[in-house]
């Protein structure tokens, strides 16, 4: 479909539609849109039969979008309309396949239109090939494979879910194609499974015994005895995303009695303060300002409940334990468990902060696809651990998807 027929539709201006398409554009490859060339746009007018107001607003190249263009669409624009609108043309894309692959007579008509037509259609009835194509072979299905039968399985939905504009659609496309139901869960739903899965393999002593270790005189926090079982009662549990950071406040025996979400994760940081590397300090003085301003509200009410140690999750944390570990190769029973220090973490950030992004890419432990965004997710675990006056942080490799597997276990 042609960008005017979808603004139309979408009831926005062409130029609109095709701004927030080039916003986006990682969001489109070539099979999703593509922009028509002259020699197309030409061939494109010369086989319609077509009024003026029609052929008028084309004196630039028309993008065209894919069934998966279009499903791609509704989440940038985002409107009713526009979710509405998008839903009827996927169902529309949905009838058209089973329409012609249903119907004999338009199988042979199309036959015979092909004889009768030049070699520049030939990519549209390729396509139409596939359309009709009834694949009888048995496919590949998606998933892993076992011996042991799966006895119980469980889709679960998150925060992307509950905040994309075309959620219903993915989940009706979902259970088209796989036969699965995605269960959205709400967010102290998540946050549960999320703590679940950090806490509950904890050997608690273990733990505090090691994180007495760690913590020295500098902390102003009072020391934490394992011997006194007072002090298990609350765990912190803190997930350092791209867009968003986690708090989840809990006890061992995975009661939470606290959640709470920030909108700033370290591609958020990165984007608004991370300009230049290496980064200035007075960009990195404002992220500073900037993260301890989003964290103030959390850090008092984590304060005013207390907790016992914090679990870091995530890729940033994840990351600097590597670092930490001068780790070649990734480790995940190494990191597992893994106690970061504050001064430690600090030194980390300072070398970071003083190297361009070619030479982060090289830092032993940091793998090259995160070096751009590192700053900014050590940044906020910096701030949370100066704010809440601890200097130590336990590393986690268990996450939300062990909260799952506990979910269905039976203990």
């Amino acid at each position: 479909m042609l960008d005017r027929n979808l603004a139309e539709l979408y009831g926005v201006e062409t130029k609109v539609l095709k701004q927030a398409a080039r916003r986006n554009i990682m969001r489109f490859p070539p099979d999703f849109m593509f922009e028509l060339t002259k020699e197309e746009l030409k061939n494109w007018r010369s086989q319609f039969v077509t009024s003026n107001s029609i052929k008028m607003g084309l004196r630039h190249l028309p993008m065209a979008f894919t069934e998966q263009g279009v499903a791609m669409l509704s989440g940038i624009l985002n409107s009713d309309r526009a979710i509405a609108v998008n839903i009827q043309i996927m169902r529309t894309f949905t009838k058209l396949r089973h329409m012609i692959s249903d119907n004999e007579d338009l199988r042979r008509e199309l036959a015979e239109l092909r004889e009768q037509t030049d070699e520049r259609f030939q990519i549209v009835f390729e396509t139409l090939d596939q359309l009709l194509t009834v694949d009888v072979k048995e496919k590949n299905k998606i998933g892993f494979t076992v011996k042991e039968k799966v006895s119980k399985y469980r889709a679960i939905g998150t925060s992307a879910l509950r905040q994309a504009s075309n959620s219903d659609w993915f989940l009706s496309y979902i259970y088209e194609k796989l036969g699965m139901q995605v269960e959205v869960v709400s967010g102290d739903r998540e946050a549960y499974f999320s703590f679940t899965g950090a806490v509950r393999d904890i050997d608690i002593e273990s733990i505090l015994r090691g994180v007495e270790r760690f913590r020295d005189g500098n902390c102003s926090r009072s020391k934490v005895s394992y011997k006194d079982r007072s002090c298990w009662e609350n765990v912190l549990v803190v997930d350092i995303g791209g867009g968003s950071s986690e708090f989840i406040l809990g006890s061992y025996n995975c009661s939470v009695i606290l959640t709470e979400s920030i909108d700033m994760g370290c591609v958020r940081l990165t984007e608004k303060f991370i300009n230049s590397n290496p980064p200035p300090i007075e960009d990195l003085n404002n992220m500073r300002v900037f993260i301890r301003k989003e964290l103030k509200n959390t850090i008092e009410k984590i304060k005013k409940n207390g907790f016992s140690f914090i679990i870091g999750l995530a890729g940033t944390i994840t990351t600097l334990a590597a670092i930490d570990l001068n780790l070649r190769e990734y480790n995940k029973e190494k990191i597992h468990h893994h106690i970061l220090s504050l001064s430690k973490i600090k030194q980390i950030y300072k070398n970071l902060c003083s190297l361009s992004l070619q030479e982060r890419k090289k830092v032993i432990g940091l793998e090259p696809e995160r070096a751009d965004v590192i700053i900014g997710g050590t940044a906020v675990v910096l701030e949370i651990m100066e704010l809440l006056e601890e200097n130590i942080i336990v590393v986690s490799e268990n996450d939300i998807l062990n909260g799952i597997i506990y979910s269905l276990a039976d203990f």
